[in-house]
């Protein structure tokens, strides 16, 4: 593996665990549950799941990336 490969290698690397920390940071920040209101609550779980999904479309356009 010659330097300029390995560079890309990390670079990707450290734009995936920086993406997916984006993610978790815009959907994770919130109050304790114990001061949320039962709606607050819920759309915090809708939060939740779509992160999730986000993860999961992000997976998924990665592999198909390797396959090119």
């Amino acid at each position: 593996m010659n330097a300029n490969a390995m560079l890309r290698f990390f670079l990707r690397k450290v734009l995936h665990i920086g993406v997916s920390k984006g993610i978790d940071r815009a959907y994770g920040a919130g109050k304790a549950k114990k001061d949320m209101t039962p709606e607050e609550r819920r759309r915090h779980q809708a939060a939740r799941k779509n992160a999730n999904r986000s993860k999961q479309a992000l997976k998924m356009m990665r592999k198909i990336g390797r396959f090119r």
